[in-house]
């Protein structure tokens, strides 16, 4: 075997290799949250990653705080938990274990503050493999935080409050709607599959849910309002 065959396979295995190497695949993500800065303190973007190689990966998450805009100090990351808007990549001990063909959801919060400022812009994420960053995958958020003040009938929004959260099986659901509005209380899981749902009588304002059947972890309660997401919040199941 000649010393130029012997490089050409060698080059051929490495690229087979490097191809091999890359584990994770963004496979949904939210590309544009728009929210608005005199009622919403808090707008979330959602990321779903795929572990597709054959062997476990631990999982972090880290903000490019480089590419910084307006927004990026009222960014916060959630992996496993939520961190305060300073900390840009999760502490080790949160790092997440993707199983193969798993997924896992990250969670990103921009806070306008409710003071009405406008503020636009992205900002640039990667997941990637703790033990190898070069196994990675980046991908981009852009936020639209407007200024522009409700009227005052928008103003009088639907209210929704859950307690305990974190919840073990009963979750107490407090609301106030519309008389006459067609309101729905559900349950969305991290991969975005809804896990529960029930009417909310306008007529009461309280409402007791036993949970006991479902499995622990991250969940987002939604209440629409004839069919548009009105709030959108976490929920902890233990």
């Amino acid at each position: 075997m000649t010393r130029k065959t012997t490089l050409f396979i060698l080059a051929f295995v490495c690229g087979i290799f490097s191809l091999q190497a890359q584990s994770l695949q963004i496979i949904k993500q939210d590309t544009l949250v728009v929210g608005n800065a005199w009622v919403d303190g808090d707008l979330a973007a959602y990321a779903v990653v795929q572990n597709v190689s054959n062997l476990p990966v631990e999982v972090a998450l880290k903000r490019i705080d480089a590419n910084y805009t307006e927004l990026t100090d009222s960014n916060a990351i959630c992996w496993g938990l939520c961190f305060t808007t300073d900390i840009s990549q999760n502490p080790v001990s949160f790092n997440r274990v993707i199983q193969p063909g798993a997924t896992d959801t990250a969670i990103l919060h921009v806070y306008p503050d409710l003071d009405g400022y406008t503020r636009t812009g992205f900002i640039d994420y990667v997941l990637f493999d703790y033990y190898n960053p070069t196994d990675s995958v980046a991908f981009r958020i852009n936020y639209q935080v407007n200024g522009v003040p409700l009227s005052e009938k928008e103003f009088s929004r639907p209210e929704l409050s859950v307690y305990p959260n974190p919840a073990d099986d009963y979750l107490r659901i407090q609301y106030d709607v519309n008389s006459g509005a067609n309101a729905q209380f559900e349950l969305i899981n991290l991969i975005g599959a809804k896990v529960f749902e029930t009417e909310l009588n306008s007529q009461s304002s309280e409402l007791e849910i036993d949970f006991s059947a479902l499995n622990p972890g991250v969940y987002f309660y939604t209440l629409k309002i004839d069919g548009e997401v009105n709030i959108s919040k976490k929920l902890v199941i233990r």
